[in-house]
């Protein structure tokens, strides 16, 4: 019987594990795809002559994701 509850925990744990995994995965995406979206917007505005430099609009994403490392 004792066997058969480590194996019972075990399957828990590796299930637990698998779901963290896919929730960092997720959120990993996510924030490439904000990164890649900002990205995009900034070039937009250095078309639109918005931004003539592309080290302002870096230096803003730069800021961003420094900040909410921080906070989080």
């Amino acid at each position: 019987m004792i066997e058969g509850n480590a194996d019972k925990k075990e399957e828990r744990i590796d299930c637990m594990s698998v779901a963290v995994k896919e929730d960092y995965q997720r959120a990993l995406d996510e924030q490439k795809k904000e990164v890649r979206d900002l990205v995009m917007a900034g070039l937009e505005q250095i078309k639109e002559g918005q931004t003539k430099d592309f080290n302002t609009v870096f230096d803003r994403l730069e800021k961003k994701y420094r900040d909410e490392a921080i906070s989080n």
